[in-house]
Formats: structure tokens, C-alpha cells, sequence
């Protein structure tokens, strides 16, 4: 459903948003005077702050009239509300209600009016289970989007290529495989509209984060993939060779599984006659091929209305008390329909990325970052710690009796971890 956004606000009164946040922000500095550095244009002057929240990145640009003197700062989100949603990861399914309880998170939140706040980019995307191997698939049967040719992602650490998308001036076409990124036994396609200009969109009326809370609207968004879908130029056929194809069937068939060969029809014949030859090879390789880009088409239209089913009587995100839920994908040994329980943080009391370890127990400073996981692990241990120190302390100094008996537990009330006190 609903993935990558970008956002744009426009901030009223700064000091009040900051405090009201609570999230620091850092500017780059000149290192030899220590002065801010900013950027003029004529009679203003721009100073960019970067921030963090959850993860999201932050930038704050203050704009400053030196006729005037008056200042105006203008927010720009950038991050995935899919992945914000499960702290960093997008495999598992994001429903509309979670879109919903996500999108109100963000507001509350960062204090941002969801009617003001509009929107630049925005990526739709769904994860189906497929018939085929993924990465095989991308390799040697995708050929092209529209004749343009697919560039291959950048290999990872590990020198794996993921996916591979299609770059055009409005949107971009990103197809991948998502249960190769997330180490999953399951074969996991992830297929991907992004928009990079809102143009498209208009007719759909959505212009603002207000606009994804509509039902309506965001339903009506699959179209948008699906034509997208129905562009990628897919062979899927096995024994070409053996086929009671004629001379010229044949030679179509075997210069059409090459995107250049697309390339070139569209520079040398005119635009109807390119349609007919690239209608004609989709025709032929319907009929004799696997037909995996209608089993596609179908799993896409699938997916997405499972998304909307049951809404709005989901349980709440926040409800420490969430019942089971079962998702269609297999889990890493290979099993299907795995059971997976919402964990959450024996410190924050926040839920623990589906990500993470099965006896994971704290937040992750991959999905928190580095500060947030030591906080978490430290609110946890420092009681402990501190009663240890404070007996061997007391003990070094020589006591009449063992003082450990004297120990008890003091339980706190909001979170599942406890201290210590020495009465």
C-alpha cells in the first residue's frame, strides 16, 4: 500500500514547534571561524537544520529576509510510514487501519496539522508470494518498462542485487526481491510505483497527508499500479523451439526477449507500428507462456483488498494486548501460516521490530539507532548494577551481618522491569 512519502510543512512559530517536539536538530558549522554556515539569494538567507525522528529524516529550512527580517521555516519529512510502522522494515502486510494509526502517530505526534501538510513524493508498493523464484525471475524474464530498460540495484554488502527499477522524469518502477533482502524462506516480490511528482495524482485528489486518511482515495490508488504493471514487458517461455510458430512468429519471439531490440523498433517505425509489434509479442507470450504476468496481475488485485478487509475493526496498534495474527509468508525453516506475537520492549515499553531475534527482549539499534537501544538496555540494568555496587560498597567498610536479606524489590507500575532499594 502506501510506502515512501515526502512532506512538506510549512512551520508557524518555530520555538513553540521545537519545544513542543522535544528534537534536536544540527546545522553544519565552518570549522575555522565556528560561524553557521548559510546560503544567500539575493535578499534572503537559508540556514538548514537536520533532525531524526523515529525514522524519518528531518530538514528544517529557516529562511531569513534581511529587508524584513522576518524568518520562516519550512519541515521536510522524508521516510516510509510502512516501514515507520514496524520500525524499519516493509515485508509484513501494512493495512489501511495501520495507515491510519500511523499517519495520526505522525501528527500527534510532531504536532503537524495532516490538512497543511502536503505531500511531494509518494510510493505505492505490495509484497505478494509468488509462484516463481524472484531474483531468476527479475534476471532472465523482466525485459523492459514501457521499452525503456531496467538499471540493476546496487549490489549490498554481501554483493547481492536485490531488484532492479525503471527511472522515468514522473515516477520511478521498482520491482524486488523482498524475501531474498529480509532472509525469509518464502519467494517475495515486491513491486513499486513512486511517484516524483504529484501530476499524476491530481485527478485522484490527493494532494495532502489529510488525503490518505479517505478510504476512497487510497483505495482507488490501485489502478495506478496495476497499469504500471501491465507495462513491464515479461517472457516467460519455456520451449520456444518446440513451438508450431512460424518463421516470423519465431524471430519476434527471439528479438523481443532483448530490450534493445524495443529500443530500436521505437526509434525506426512509426508509434502504431511499435504498438503492434509489442502487442503482438504480448499475445504470443500469453498464449504460450507461463502467463505469470496475469498470475501477477491477480496476486497485485489480491493483496491490495485484503489490505482494506475488516476495516475499521482491527485492533489498535498501541493495545499492549493484540491478539495473534497469522501472515502468508513462510517463516526461515520453511514453515507456512506463521503465528507471530507483537513484542515489546521490556524498558520503553515500545513494541520490538517483527525484525529483530525471537528472544529479543530490547529495542534494536539497528531499527532505533545506537542511543535509543543503550537507553533502553541501561534503564534495564542500571538498577541492578547500582544495588551490586552499593552492597560491595557498604560491605567494603565491613558490616556485623549480610546485608542481602534487607534487599527488596520495588515493581514499576508502566513497564515490566523493576529496581531495587536497600532499607
Amino acid at each position: 500500500m502506501i510506502d515512501g512519502i515526502t512532506i512538506k510543512y510549512l512551520i508557524k512559530n518555530f520555538d513553540e514547534w521545537r519545544r513542543s517536539v522535544n528534537l534536536s536538530f544540527i546545522t553544519n558549522v565552518e570549522t575555522e571561524t565556528g560561524e553557521i554556515r548559510t546560503k544567500k539569494r539575493g535578499q534572503t538567507v537559508i540556514t538548514t537544520l537536520r533532525g531524526k525522528w523515529e525514522t524519518f529524516d528531518l530538514i528544517i529550512k529557516e529562511v531569513l529576509n534581511n529587508l524584513t527580517r522576518e524568518k520562516v521555516f519550512h519541515l521536510t519529512m522524508k521516510g516510509s510510514l510502512h516501514k515507520n510502522h514496524y520500525r524499519g522494515s516493509n515485508y509484513l502486510p501494512f493495512t489501511f487501519q495501520d495507515l491510519q494509526e500511523q499517519i495520526n502517530h505522525l501528527t500527534k505526534t510532531l504536532c503537524i496539522d495532516a490538512e497543511r501538510a502536503r505531500i511531494s513524493t509518494l510510493e505505492i508498493g505490495l509484497n505478494i508470494c509468488t509462484p516463481f523464484e524472484v531474483t531468476p525471475f527479475l534476471r532472465q524474464n523482466i525485459i523492459s518498462y514501457k521499452g525503456n530498460s531496467f538499471n540493476r540495484y546496487k549490489p549490498n554488502r554481501e554483493g547481492i542485487c536485490l531488484g532492479i527499477v525503471s527511472q522515468l522524469s514522473q515516477y520511478a518502477v521498482k520491482i524486488y526481491d523482498k524475501g531474498l533482502q529480509n532472509n525469509l524462506a518464502d519467494k517475495l516480490m515486491r513491486f513499486e510505483k513512486r511517484f516524483l511528482k504529484m501530476y499524476e495524482l491530481k485527478k485522484d485528489r490527493i494532494k495532502y497527508l489529510s488525503d490518505l486518511l479517505s478510504y476512497v482515495k487510497v483505495e482507488k490508488l490501485l489502478p495506478h499500479l496495476l497499469e504500471a504493471w501491465e507495462n513491464v514487458s515479461v517472457y516467460d517461455i519455456d520451449n520456444l523451439e518446440k513451438l508450431p510458430l512460424k518463421k516470423p512468429e519465431i524471430d519476434l519471439l527471439t528479438k523481443g526477449q532483448n530490450f534493445k531490440f524495443w529500443e530500436e523498433t521505437k526509434k525506426t517505425f512509426t508509434s502504431d507500428q511499435y504498438k503492434y509489434q509489442k502487442n503482438k509479442f504480448k499475445k504470443l507470450v500469453e498464449k504460450y507462456g507461463n502467463n505469470w504476468q496475469t498470475v501477477v496481475n491477480d496476486l497485485l488485485k489480491t493483496e491490495w483488498e485484503n489490505l482494506f478487509k475488516n476495516y475499521p475493526n482491527l485492533p489498535h496498534v498501541q493495545n499492549h494486548l493484540l491478539p495473534e495474527f497469522t501472515i502468508k509468508i513462510k517463516g526461515k525453516n520453511g514453515e507456512k501460516n506463521v503465528i507471530l506475537k507483537k513484542k515489546y520492549c521490556l524498558s520503553c515499553g515500545k513494541e520490538v521490530n517483527p525484525a529483530q531475534k525471537n528472544n529479543s527482549t530490547f529495542c534494536s539499534a539497528m531499527f532505533v539507532g545506537e542511543a535509543a537501544a543503550h537507553k533502553c538496555r541501561n534503564n534495564n540494568s542500571n538498577p541492578r548494577n547500582n544495588r551490586i555496587r552499593k552492597i560491595h560498597r557498604i560491605n567494603s567498610k565491613g558490616v556485623l551481618f549480610d546485608i542481602a536479606p534487607f534487599v527488596i524489590e520495588k515493581k514499576r507500575k508502566s513497564l515490566k522491569t523493576h529496581s531495587r532499594e536497600i532499607i
